[in-house]
């Protein structure tokens, strides 16, 4: 949404919300609650709903997950952010994934860690993680970064996907080209161990070198175990 509440008069959103723009009639729902017109809020916050104007779906949403208050609904919520995540909304998107582990704690890429730590593990993978798993794979491709960390561990450790380092290396390498330290570490350890690519040691040492000058301690240790 590019429209700036400042840049327009009362009037002129009114007119412009009145000519359906969905954008409109939200901005008029939060100056009418700056002024204190709280039923003339809930009026044009209905009227942004019933158009799907993305922050009306997102709020409605929040409001429906307030186990204080008579709308709350975890169906409802999802039905709202499912509409949200249509149009793009990468808030809903990883909202959808929270939501999809139901009563477990632990998320899937926690989950991935834990099991590779732990021998003859069971890979076999819960529901709620596969859900998860999904939503955040289109967030990872509609640009969020950690989505795509997430989504690499995944793949990387093999849970709960099967194990595909090539999928690994490609989320990796766009979260580091859009400047995720984390992933930096990760990519560097493929590069050095030719985990799907080619194994390049001294592009690994390179983002090693460029990782552990911004503080990721253990660029510095793989650095050091290079070169001893």
């Amino acid at each position: 949404m590019d429209m700036n509440i400042e840049k327009y008069t009362k009037e002129a959103l009114e007119k412009k919300a009145l000519d359906g723009d969905a954008d409109a009639m939200w901005q008029l729902s939060l100056l009418c609650q700056d002024e204190g017109d709280e039923d003339e809020s809930a009026n044009w916050f209905g009227k942004a709903l019933d158009a799907g104007q993305t922050d009306a779906l997102l709020y409605a949403a929040e409001l429906c997950l307030n186990k204080e208050l008579e709308v709350y609904s975890v169906d409802h919520a999802e039905m709202y952010l499912k509409q949200a995540a249509d149009q793009g909304s990468i808030k809903a998107m990883l909202q959808l994934g929270k939501l999809a582990l139901g009563d477990l704690e632990e998320g899937f890429m926690q989950a991935a860690i834990r099991l590779a730590q732990t021998e003859n593990a069971d890979k076999t993978p819960s529901p709620e993680h596969q859900k998860q798993f999904a939503w955040y794979s289109l967030a990872a491709e509609a640009g969020d970064i950690n989505a795509m960390y997430n989504v690499a561990v995944a793949y990387h450790l093999g849970y709960p996907v099967e194990e595909d380092q090539a999928q690994a290396f490609a989320r990796l390498k766009r979260a580091v080209d859009s400047g995720d330290l984390m992933s930096m570490y990760l990519l560097a350890y493929l590069y050095e161990n030719g985990l799907g690519t080619e194994k390049d040691i001294d592009k690994a040492v390179e983002i090693y070198t460029a990782s552990g000058e911004k503080g990721v301690r253990g660029s510095l240790l793989r650095l050091y175990g290079i070169y001893h």
